[in-house]
C-alpha cells in the first residue's frame, strides 16, 4: 500500500508540473476503488478458477506471478502516457516496485503461515 501511494503521489506531481489538473475528490476516489478492486484481483484470478477447475491448481502461482507482472508493466505504460513519461521507463519503474511490495506481501505471509492453521 505505501509503495502504490508513492507512485501515486508521484505521478500526482508529474501531471501537476504539466498541467493545472483540478481534482475531484469523489470521482478520484471511485476510480481508485474500481482500480485497486479490479487490479488487486489480478493475482488470485488463477486461485479461483482453480476452485471450479482444479487442474489449474498445480500452476495457479506461476500464472498469477506472470499475470501480475504484465498487469504492472500495463499499468506502469498507462501511468508514463498520463504522466507524460516515457511509457516503457514507467512500465519498468512499476514492474520493479510492484514486484518488492508483492515479494514482501509473500513473505510475510509465508512467516506467518504458522498462525492459522
Amino acid at each position: 500500500m505505501a509503495l502504490s501511494d508513492y507512485l501515486s503521489s508521484k505521478s500526482d506531481r508529474e501531471i501537476h508540473s504539466r498541467t493545472k489538473f483540478e481534482k475531484k475528490p469523489y470521482k478520484s476516489a471511485m476510480v481508485t476503488f474500481i482500480s485497486f478492486l479490479a487490479v488487486g484481483f489480478i493475482p488470485l484470478l488463477f486461485f479461483v478458477l482453480a476452485l471450479f477447475f482444479p487442474n489449474l491448481l498445480e500452476n495457479a502461482f506461476l500464472f498469477s506471478v506472470i499475470l501480475t507482472a504484465l498487469a504492472f508493466l500495463f499499468v506502469g505504460s498507462v501511468k508514463g502516457i498520463v504522466t507524460g513519461k516515457h511509457p516503457l521507463h514507467s512500465a519498468f519503474e512499476t514492474l520493479l516496485i510492484g514486484a518488492i511490495a508483492s515479494s514482501l506481501a509473500f513473505l510475510v505471509g509465508y512467516l506467518l503461515r504458522g498462525l492459522l492453521g
